[in-house]
Parts: C-alpha cells; structure tokens; sequence
C-alpha cells in the first residue's frame, strides 16, 4: 500500500526539521560557551596556585629571616655595627673610609681642591645653567 503524501503532512515535517537543527544549534552553542567559560576558568585557577605557590616560597623565606634577625648571633652583630656597642673589656676602634689612593703625609694633592660656593652662586648655576 503507498501512503499519500499531503501538503500538511510535509510542511509539519519541515517545521519539525527546522526546529530540531535549531535546539542542535543552540545546544552546540552553549556548549561551546561552557567549554570556553571552563577554559578561562582553569586559567584563573591556574594563575592563583602559581601565585600562592609564590607567596608560599616569600612566607617561607621571610620566616627564615625572622628565625634568623632573632638568634643572638644576628642580634649581637646588628648591635656591634649599628649601635656601636660593645661587650665589657673590648675597645671600639672606628677606622674611616678614605676616599682616594693613600699618599704619604705632607704631599700634595695633584687634584685641586674647590673652595666651597656659595649658595646665592650654588642657585645662580642650578637656575641659569
């Protein structure tokens, strides 16, 4: 037996095919919009344990220093050489920086030596030079 085919009957089937490739389209869509908002969201995530790996590593090495800036060893030493101090029986010798060559006493410098400016001179240079 053939079955006829009427204008109802196909016109139905074109709707029911056009709406069926529309809720494909729009299922491939959102999922295409999940998988990309997954992506950036993994990138997010990624991003924040490389940087708390990095705070991580700061956390440890400040600890280490304040473990360190405690002992007496540190504390002793920052005392010697910031406060000038000095145990009971130790004399404190201060020797200054030089800041040239070192020459024998009593000869002279080949470099001549400034006279200080003074500061109406010091302005006049800064202004107009």
């Amino acid at each position: 037996m053939m079955r006829r085919v009427t204008s109802r009957s196909l016109l139905a089937s074109k709707i029911v095919l056009l709406v069926g490739c529309a809720g494909v389209i729009l299922v491939v869509v959102a999922t295409v919009r999940e998988a990309q908002r997954r992506r950036s969201v993994q990138k997010e995530i990624s991003s924040i344990e490389e940087e708390i790996a990095r705070i991580e590593q700061q956390r440890e090495r400040l600890t280490d220093l304040v473990g360190h800036a405690g002992s007496p060893a540190f504390i002793e030493r920052e005392a010697r050489l910031r406060l000038g101090l000095q145990r009971p029986g130790e004399t404190v010798l201060i020797v200054p920086e030089s800041t040239g060559g070192t020459k024998p006493p009593g000869e002279a410098s080949a470099v001549p030596v400034e006279e200080p400016s003074s500061n109406l001179r010091k302005w006049w240079r800064y202004v107009f030079h």
